[in-house]
């Protein structure tokens, strides 16, 4: 005869699983979404690379004020690699001024490749080279084949849209730990919410 178990407490030896956070979300202002996405259409077809620089907002917030393109990056249509130095001297730069943010992580690119599409997810080689506690912002970027408002995904945390002649799509990642890939976050921003395309047209 089947038993009627529910309600009943699990079996002392069972251990419950500890509930895990939810990642946090990230809000990416106008000043961020702007140098980000026009960042990835400079060098197409080449990849880009910046710093992120804002403020986390207790433990369910990270806020994304601005997007720095790193000029002296060396770039390629597969890969962009930092120039160390330089970048040593921006975050020392960034430290020593007198406000609240402070540098969050990076962003980059992937172009589209001839037979190849634009990757919106992280590769091994970026998740391994993000610190523990640093966000990635990830920009996708093809050739327009059609005007696409812009909107956000929540199956996939993607923001995708038209940028004059080319589509993007954002994705956010947070690498919580050393034992674990990058997380996907949640991208609020009201700024490309606001646009159905970002060519002057308001919705």
């Amino acid at each position: 005869m089947a038993l009627n178990t529910r309600g009943l407490a699990p079996p002392a030896n069972r251990i419950p699983l500890p509930l895990q956070p939810l990642p946090p979300r990230l809000y990416l202002s106008e000043n961020a979404f702007l140098g980000v996405v026009l960042a990835a259409v400079e060098v197409f077809n080449k990849e880009c690379l910046g710093i992120l620089t804002g403020y986390r907002s207790g433990g369910s917030g990270i806020v994304v004020q601005r997007a720095v393109a790193l000029q002296s990056a060396a770039r390629t249509p597969r890969e962009v690699r930092p120039n160390k130095a330089a970048r040593g001297r921006v975050r020392q730069a960034l430290a020593s001024l007198s406000t609240l943010e402070r540098p969050l992580g990076w962003f980059h690119s992937h172009p589209n490749q001839r037979l190849e599409p634009a990757l919106h997810r992280l590769s091994p080689t970026d998740g391994a080279s993000l610190e523990v506690g640093e966000i990635e912002v990830l920009a996708a970027i093809w050739p327009r084949r059609r005007s696409q408002p812009w909107s956000y995904n929540p199956r996939t945390h993607t923001l995708s849209g038209s940028l004059g002649d080319y589509n993007l799509k954002l994705s956010a990642w947070l690498k919580a730990d050393a034992q674990h890939r990058p997380v996907a976050l949640e991208i609020y921003c009201p700024f490309a919410h606001g646009y159905e395309e970002l060519t002057g047209s308001a919705s």
